[in-house]
């Protein structure tokens, strides 16, 4: 993601980006997080120095998994943290912020 946006800064893409390319940008780069539950619930290698490892989450349902709890937490708090502390910083700290 890091090579992604120092790309998009130095050849300034971000001027011609509507609100739906920075969710195109944003939610591309989120999406393989989001489906890592789905399509890959094994989080960790098979096998560590020659020792076998079971992952429990393989043999559980979907709503059970680690990474799905995971997952659905960071939706929840990024959610939180970009609706109530932006409206918390501007609001109420009365920040301004504008872009060249």
């Amino acid at each position: 993601w890091i090579g992604i946006f120092s790309f998009i800064v130095v050849s300034q893409c971000y001027e011609y980006f509507t609100a739906w390319g920075y969710l195109g940008v944003c939610g591309g780069l989120a999406l393989p997080l989001i489906l890592q539950p789905i399509l890959y619930p094994r989080a960790s290698a098979p096998s560590v120095n020659g020792k076998v490892i079971v992952n429990p989450d393989i043999q559980r349902p979907f709503h059970q998994r680690y990474s799905t709890k995971a997952t659905l937490y960071l939706i929840t708090y990024s959610f939180i943290g970009n609706y109530w502390y932006t409206h918390y910083f501007y609001s109420v700290l009365n920040a301004k912020y504008s872009m060249p």
